[in-house]
């Protein structure tokens, strides 16, 4: 029923751009908070993976610096950054 009065007030593009823009701010929620809102989270790091980041990223930095940063799957940001959506029109 939602499906068809929002359609009846918008195109299927509109509509497939918005649930697309939705489960990305569902999935950055995830990593900014570690976890899913009103879920357990994510397990921390452990000590050895706190220590195989810094041994990878020692260069020019102090391990004081590095301290602050143990979340989880954001060492570099590149997986959160390689998640996106397109919309696309089926002929």
């Amino acid at each position: 029923v939602l499906f068809a009065q929002f359609f009846d007030k918008h195109s299927p593009k509109k509509f497939f751009d918005e649930l697309g823009q939705k489960a990305l701010d569902i999935i950055n929620e995830a990593f900014d908070t570690q976890g899913w809102s009103g879920g357990a989270g994510w397990a921390p790091l452990s000590k050895l993976a706190i220590e195989n980041r810094y041994t990878k990223s020692m260069s020019n930095k102090k391990k004081e610096d590095l301290n602050h940063n143990h979340s989880i799957l954001q060492n570099t940001g590149q997986l959160k950054d390689s998640i996106s959506f397109k919309v696309f029109r089926n002929r």
